[in-house]
């Protein structure tokens, strides 16, 4: 049946003269295919429902029951959401065309009835659930996927296991909140408005709010409808989807107070024994099956709409009226399945298949699966490369205002579900750690930040946090001039997060003199600093409120990983073999490098938390008494930048201990860019906390004229501290940061060949490997000497034969650590071998040589190098 053709639809109403009908038809598709033709959704289902919606008016139809969905609602919304908020704002601008097409519905039921008076209405359900309900896996929704699973594992997976030795996992943390409304009631509800409904202003059908459970509960009730004897578990590594999206069902109520909606446990019940008879009937073959299906949970993809006939009689009994007309949907009869099937599971699968999809025996996933979520597990949101002109204005204006794929942010959920890392080092300390730890305050400073990643930001601190550690989070505006940050901002946490609080300052003050507006409202005993567009990943906070429970005076730092900026995929490490720490060099640029062995010896475990002699800077957490100890920040630091080594230095120097801590990961979309961190906050630095090393600063920055200001208060601050002296945190803290050889080169060592995107890389700290070039320095920052050292850290090349470079101990004047950089040739020569550097291919990989230049390929590209920054 084709709705979208005006004769043919009038030919079955013609057929029918139906006197109500309940319109369920739709173009729907996924994510991808929506964002590629928004106009063909929006035209196809436009004329549908005008068609559908002018012939019932042409028949006389008495009421008309159009069914929408909760994607119309505005993209940015207030929960619970309801019935006046349909028109609030926009809808998501990936699936424009089609949520609009449905709140035209809305419209053209409000201009029918005005002009003629047709009782033409809307309903808006909630997640539907019941018997004869879709229960293939890999397509069901949650209620009956899980339902199958459970049933396959009791009696179909290993049957030499004993059922209280299995183990029922479930997918995601359990912990997202949904309504669901038992097909019966709903179909109860239907015929309610069919009979009492005559208002064309839409109504949701849901259950009530307190009605609402987790995901947690919802298996709870699957396995006690088993009598599952088993173990109950959640694989924390699959998605979680939104964490909730409340309907109010207030209006539903005021007009039907009564209405009693089944006990949960009883309607999981009903349906897992609907499921169990289905698989006994098909597995014995005795009987066909024609049963009817009440309601098909949004099945709008597989029927049209139903026609209500002769509905006239006020007083049949529901089930005869459901019975008696409602149209049956699909009927399958089990002769016609194929008999070689012995499995039950098997003939439960082509059962499913030939009531829904058709004969279709197959269910791939593609990226335009709608219950692909974009974004979980941290996966990346690849774009389709043709995109309309209109969607790439957007995309081109995220990237201009906020230096990110905005356009990809917003289409993950505020809630995605990112994967649990954590080792089982940490997991064992999870379980170790004090039921009494202290609640902290999370500081987040924002200027002009995107809506998603601002409210993900929020959402991740909330959804990974137990409840009782997180006292407030306190959001500070510093002078943002974007609407969405003003009312909307403060609206949407007063209705979703009665713990979040927003500062705003009166003008720009910058990072840091807003963390610090931040820290001086907080209650909470411990600071936690986050930036205003991160996720953090499961177990993130205990960790760190660990390591102050024992210690007041440390500073921590979670691990920070990284979240591409263009299609926000997570990268990140969970060998914390590799974790590295922070470092600086003599212009005071923040650095990371590899863990010194001396570190290493230190811990029985990598997991523990490792010493670190500064910090990224802008994620850590501090007793709040310590940090005003400290002075917190140089409050005449201008925006921000050297914030970080300037509460590293003090940290060390006057009496605390600063460590990144492997069981903590909190990852950021992008790091901050545009401010000169040698300017008069590098020189502030070096003048209050450098001693006389800071000749080495205005050495290799050049910064001698620059007025830093009056810093005899910081001097003051200094002093009554008692700090020690810089020489004693060089030798102590950071024994491995070389005093200055003569620098003529540094950054990153790029090949020219081979695309160009190969670097030098230090790799595990033991031989120089190559690698894609990442632009984040650590093992990628390397210096050269005039004395013709290269170094990564402590260590520098050494070369004595073959084609293993080897990192070592650096040595003034030792001839296996000599080199020379070439700039005209872009030879990178060992002096004493007279070798050359090389990348080549061996057996289709890229790997490093070292040749002489007669064995060289003298055209390729690949024995050139670029040395990010060089000045002989």
């Amino acid at each position: 049946m084709d709705f979208l053709d005006y004769d043919e639809t009038k030919k079955l109403f013609e057929k029918h003269c139906p006197t109500h009908v309940i319109h369920l038809a739709a173009k729907v598709g996924g994510l991808f295919h929506n964002m590629s033709d928004n106009l063909g959704f929006f035209r196809s289902n436009m004329q549908m429902n005008d068609n559908i919606l002018a012939l019932s008016h042409e028949f006389k139809v008495e009421k008309v029951i159009s069914c929408l969905s909760t994607c119309i609602f505005p993209d940015k919304t207030t929960y619970p959401i309801d019935e006046t908020m349909i028109h609030n704002g926009p809808p998501h601008e990936s699936n424009f065309g089609y949520s609009h097409a449905k709140r035209m519905i809305d419209v053209l039921n409000r201009a029918y009835h005005e002009k003629h008076g047709n009782c033409f209405t809307s309903v808006v359900p909630c997640n539907v659930f019941g018997p004869n309900d879709n229960f293939k896996e890999g397509v069901s929704h949650v209620v009956p996927g899980m339902i199958h699973r459970l049933h396959k594992l009791i009696y179909i997976d290993d049957q030499t296991t004993k059922e209280e030795d299995k183990e029922f996992m479930v997918y995601g943390s359990g912990k997202p909140l949904r309504q669901f409304i038992y097909s019966l009631d709903l179909a109860k509800l239907f015929i309610w408005v069919l009979r009492n409904y005559d208002s064309a202003e839409p109504i949701i059908l849901s259950v009530d709010e307190p009605a609402e459970v987790s995901i947690a509960q919802l298996a709870e009730s699957i396995v006690k409808a088993f009598n599952f004897r088993g173990k109950l578990s959640f694989d924390t590594s699959k998605a979680d989807g939104q964490y909730k999206k409340t309907a109010s069902n207030k209006k539903l109520r005021q007009l039907l107070p009564s209405f009693e909606f089944i006990d949960f446990d009883t309607a999981i019940k009903k349906s897992v024994d609907c499921f169990n008879l289905i698989l006994r009937e098909m597995s014995y073959r005795k009987k066909l099956l024609r049963r009817q299906m009440t309601i098909i949970p949004k099945l709008a993809i597989f029927i049209g709409f139903l026609f209500w006939l002769g509905f006239n009689t006020p007083d049949y009994d529901i089930g005869e009226v459901l019975d008696r007309n409602m149209i049956e949907i699909h009927k399958t009869s089990y002769e016609q399945l194929k008999t070689t099937y012995s499995d039950e599971d098997q003939i439960l699968n082509e059962f499913i298949a030939h009531q829904f999809e058709k004969k279709e025996k197959t269910s791939e996933k593609t990226s335009d699966d709608p219950m692909l979520a974009p974004g979980e597990l941290g996966k990346p949101v690849n774009l389709p490369q043709n995109l309309s002109q209109e969607i790439q204005k957007k995309v081109d204006d995220g990237w201009t205002q906020h230096q990110f794929n905005q356009y990809v942010s917003d289409l993950i959920s505020l809630d995605r579900t990112l994967q649990d890392i954590r080792t089982e080092y940490c997991l064992n300390a999870a379980k170790k750690y004090s039921q009494n730890l202290q609640s902290t305050s999370v500081i987040i400073t924002f200027h002009n930040e995107a809506w998603s990643t601002l409210l993900r930001t929020v959402h991740s601190v909330i959804n990974q946090s137990p409840e009782h550690l997180i006292k407030e989070i306190i959001l500070v505006d510093d002078f943002s001039d974007l609407d969405h940050l003003k009312q909307p901002l403060e609206d949407y946490m007063a209705n979703n997060f009665p713990k979040v609080k927003i500062l705003r300052t009166e003008e720009r003050k910058g990072l840091i003199r807003a963390r610090i507006m931040g820290a001086d409202e907080a209650k909470g005993q411990i600071l936690t600093f986050l930036d205003s567009h991160v996720e953090c990943l499961a177990g993130w906070l205990e960790p760190l409120l660990h390591q102050i429970s024992e210690d007041s005076t440390k500073v921590v730092c979670p691990v920070i990983d990284i979240i591409k900026d263009n299609t926000f995929e997570l990268i990140f490490n969970n060998n914390p073999t590799y974790v590295q720490v922070g470092g600086f060099d003599w212009s005071l640029k923040f650095t990371w490098y590899i863990v010194p062995e001396r570190e290493r010896k230190r811990k029985k475990d990598p997991s523990e938390p490792t010493r670190s002699p500064t910090m990224a800077g802008g994620l850590f957490s501090i007793d709040k008494n310590f940090f005003e100890r400290l002075g917190k920040y140089d409050p005449e630091f201008d925006i921000w930048g050297g914030e970080n080594l300037e509460l590293s230095f003090k940290t060390w120097m006057c009496g605390g201990t600063l460590e990144i801590v492997p069981c903590s990961h909190v990852s950021p979309y992008k790091w901050r860019t545009g401010i000169d961190a040698a300017g008069r906050n590098a020189v502030r630095l070096a003048e209050v906390w450098l001693d006389e090393y800071s000749k080495y600063f205005y050495e290799k920055s050049g910064k001698t004229n620059i007025d830093f200001g009056d810093i005899s208060e910081r001097v003051k601050l200094r002093q009554d501290l008692g700090c020690k002296s810089f020489k004693w945190y060089l030798e102590n803290i950071y024994p491995e940061h070389p005093i200055p050889l003569t620098i003529i080169g540094q950054g990153e060592i790029r090949n020219s060949g081979f695309g160009g995107n190969h670097c030098l890389d230090a790799g595990d700290g033991k031989f120089i490997i190559l690698y894609n070039c990442h632009g984040q320095g650590g093992n990628q920052y390397f210096t050269l000497s005039d004395q013709g050292q290269i170094m990564n850290s402590e260590k520098c090349f050494d070369y004595s034969e073959g084609d293993d470079i080897n990192l070592a101990g650096c040595a003034r004047r030792y001839h296996k650590q000599k080199w020379s950089y070439e700039k005209e040739t872009g030879f990178i020569r060992h002096t004493s071998s007279n070798k050359i550097l090389v990348i080549s291919k061996v057996s289709n990989d890229l790997t490093i040589r070292m040749l002489h230049e007669t064995e060289m390929d003298r055209n390729s590209e690949g024995n050139k190098w670029i040395i990010e920054s060089f000045d002989p």
